[in-house]
């Protein structure tokens, strides 16, 4: 509520403090990663079952993160989670609010 009525470079510096834990998020604050498609999204849901039961998502998970579009945090969270459905299916939710990259 505050940020919009601040002068532009607030909202840089608000994009640096976000950078390190989120750099995805600040990408696309600043227009430099697109939005997830629509087109996507929709080949993420109608897919969601069958990936969800068959895939392995450490694999995913690591390179997430490795590409940093998951931070520690939510790397360690999802690591936790024992049945892999649920796991893949945390994964698929997560990755619909990143940049259109991640879809790859």
């Amino acid at each position: 509520d505050i940020l919009p009525n601040r002068p532009d470079h607030a909202f840089d510096h608000f994009c640096d403090g976000v950078r390190p834990e989120h750099p995805w998020l600040s990408d696309l604050l600043e227009d430099e990663e697109p939005e997830m498609t629509d087109d996507h999204r929709a080949i993420l849901q109608a897919n969601q079952d069958t990936l969800a039961a068959t895939v392995d998502p450490h694999p995913i998970i690591s390179h997430m993160r490795a590409n940093r579009y998951f931070n520690q945090f939510e790397e360690k969270d999802l690591m936790t989670i024992t049945n892999k459905e649920e796991t893949n299916r945390a994964v698929i939710d997560i990755i619909q609010d990143r940049p259109d990259p991640a879809f790859y």
